[in-house]
């Protein structure tokens, strides 16, 4: 008796196998929401140059930043923003929003740090509606595992 691994690898059942990949490469976007962040998305792109990522805080009017960064959304299937508990990111709601009318995904890595653990309920909860898919991360090398993870 054929076991059912040895039937499907057959050639017989390989006339029905698709001949394409199951999966496209996903284009996302990596937004710093936070100056305390920066370096540890420029970190994330260093390591994988063909993820795409923009600064919000590092440019001087984040309103503005978040307005270009809306107008590049077209062809992205994930938006994903990373944050500091206890950091300000004014963009967050306008992007999120952006991304809610055009049903692009969204998830927030909120990076939490000891010295500002009282601060990343607050935090959480400033991001929550936003989000998906909404992650408190002690470990960096966490938020690099989740995101080869979503294959970004």
């Amino acid at each position: 008796m054929q076991t059912e691994s040895a039937r499907m690898a057959s050639a017989r059942e390989a006339a029905f196998r698709v001949p394409y990949p199951n999966s496209r490469p996903r284009s996302a976007h990596l937004v710093a929401l936070d100056r305390a962040c920066e370096p540890f998305v420029t970190h994330l792109l260093r390591d994988h140059p063909g993820r795409l990522a923009l600064k919000l805080a590092a440019l001087p009017d984040p309103v503005a930043a978040a307005t270009a960064l809306i107008a590049a959304l077209d062809g992205t299937d994930l938006l994903v923003m990373i944050s500091t508990s206890g950091e300000d990111s004014p963009a967050a709601s306008l992007i999120a929003e952006a991304c809610h009318l055009r049903r692009l995904p969204v998830t927030v890595f909120v990076l939490d740090t000891p010295e500002r653990a009282t601060e990343l309920p607050e935090r959480l909860r400033h991001l929550r509606p936003y989000a998906q898919m909404l992650v408190r991360a002690a470990d960096p090398d966490y938020v690099e595992d989740m995101l080869t993870a979503l294959r970004v």
